[in-house]
């Protein structure tokens, strides 16, 4: 294969894509119809056309283990250099695997057969399919649904929940079983809050990103609200979930109030031994002391003493810092978080999954700066990042827009804000394994260094 054939293999990302396998390579004296298979989006195109192999005018059938993923398009002609193959559908195999070329009754080998390494192959080739045949249900508070993706086995869809036309919430998804006959189950689910329920009942519509498809709708009445067990149930859970995030902010104030006085006794004893070696050299030395230099002494004990009366100052209770720093390590960052890592140049940080959770450690106090420190992002394409604010979507601006590295991602509020959890949502996660056939197959989006919060120090009548 020449230096030209294999560039042409490759897409934007570096990946090859399309290499002949070399154990299914046909044998050099067996001459096919066409020289090569190349992998494009939605398909393969067959190249060059070698004439002096005869071939009819039937359908030339793209085969996966024996089973028929896509075909060529009526009424083309054999005398054209290239041949479109048409993807319909990917089923749930082992990867890598073997594509072949026949004709339609798999007499003849028309192409050399091409290798698909990885999912990001799949999703290449049939897309991300749409989900279908779902079916939606009530379990604590939860609204849970079902359904099946029947173009492609390998596509792991985003999905949001609009609620009541307006508000937008995070969904979590999960990938089921594959099905016998091709395709695969998903299983989403969203939180129902008791705000939702207005006088007109509620609406819940969950749609697929980034062509924000509907594929389900659940609403509840005005007159079914209050007959019903759900909305109680949920006013339950939110009261519990209240009481949790209450406890958990409780704890981190404690962190923060044992992490502060734990740093001023460091210093009383530093303080100390620095004053006590002073005031043994001094009597050492006390024949040779001059006569004002009793003074300096009692001004040192002094100072001494006034350092110790500072170091006793209490903070008020339930008092938040006007800057609070959520470290990669902070009991903050709640779900979509990857284990704390750090880099080869000892910076801490996090990868987030496509979706990130943090608990506000403050919930009772006003924030009026929220900006997210990244360190890197897994791909370039992870831009635009979308910020939440208990369910409540906010703009947010990455700084600066180069897509530089680090780069901080800066919340825009209109005014100050009590808030409880913060998602952030990246357009864009893929895993190395995906990428690049590594043995990590976790979901990366962002590497997160740090999250600031800014409070507002004036609360006072609020």
């Amino acid at each position: 294969m020449s230096d030209n054939d294999t560039n042409r293999m490759k897409d934007t990302t570096g990946l090859t894509f399309g290499v002949p396998s070399e154990d299914l390579q046909p044998e050099k004296s067996v001459p096919r119809a066409f020289a090569r298979a190349d992998l494009t989006e939605g398909g393969f195109q067959l190249m060059d056309r070698n004439h002096e192999v005869p071939l009819s005018e039937g359908r030339v059938v793209a085969l996966v283990d024996g089973i028929e993923i896509g075909s060529s398009k009526k009424g083309w002609s054999p005398k054209k250099e290239r041949l479109s193959v048409v993807c319909h559908y990917f089923p749930r195999v082992d990867l890598p695997v073997e594509v072949r070329f026949t004709t339609d009754d798999q007499s003849v080998d028309v192409a050399p057969s091409i290798t698909l390494r990885s999912p990001g192959d799949v999703v290449l080739l049939v897309g991300y399919g749409t989900i279908d045949d779902v079916e939606i249900r009530i379990s604590n508070g939860v609204i849970k649904g079902e359904g099946i993706n029947r173009r492609s086995a390998f596509a792991q869809p985003s999905i949001i929940c609009r609620v009541n036309g307006a508000v937008h919430r995070e969904v979590d998804v999960e990938a089921g079983n594959p099905l016998v006959n091709g395709g695969i189950q998903v299983h989403f689910s969203a939180r129902i809050e008791p705000s939702d329920f207005r006088e007109s009942g509620a609406l819940y519509e969950f749609q697929t990103l980034p062509n924000l498809e509907t594929i389900a709708v659940r609403s509840f009445s005005a007159n079914s609200i209050d007959e019903t067990a759900i909305a109680r149930l949920v006013r339950l859970e939110e009261t519990f979930d209240q009481l949790s995030r209450r406890m958990s902010s409780g704890l981190s104030f404690l962190e923060s109030r044992f992490e502060l006085e734990a740093l001023k006794t460091t210093q009383v004893i530093n303080d100390l031994g620095e004053y006590l070696l002073t005031l043994v050299y001094d009597q050492l030395n006390q024949k040779n002391l001059e006569s004002d230099r009793s003074e300096e002494l009692s001004g040192a004990i002094g100072g001494f003493h006034q350092k110790m009366r500072e170091a006793r100052q209490e903070v008020g209770v339930g008092e938040a810092p006007t800057l609070r720093v959520l470290k990669p390590e902070s009991p903050a960052f709640v779900s979509g978080w990857h284990k704390p890592e750090v880099s080869g140049d000892g910076v801490e940080f996090r990868w987030m999954t496509q979706r990130g959770g943090i608990h506000q450690p403050y919930p009772e106090e006003l924030v009026d700066e929220i900006t997210i420190e990244c360190v890197t992002s897994f791909q370039p394409t992870v831009f635009p990042i979308h910020v939440l604010l208990d369910g409540r979507k906010v703009d947010a601006e990455v700084l600066p827009d180069t897509k530089s590295e680090p780069f901080l991602v800066k919340v825009a509020l209109e005014k100050p804000t009590r808030f409880y959890r913060l998602d952030i949502f990246a357009s864009d996660a893929k895993s190395p394994h995906e990428i690049a056939g590594s043995a990590d197959r976790r979901v990366l989006s962002l590497a997160v260094g740090a999250i600031v919060l800014g409070y507002k120090q004036d609360q006072k009548g609020m």
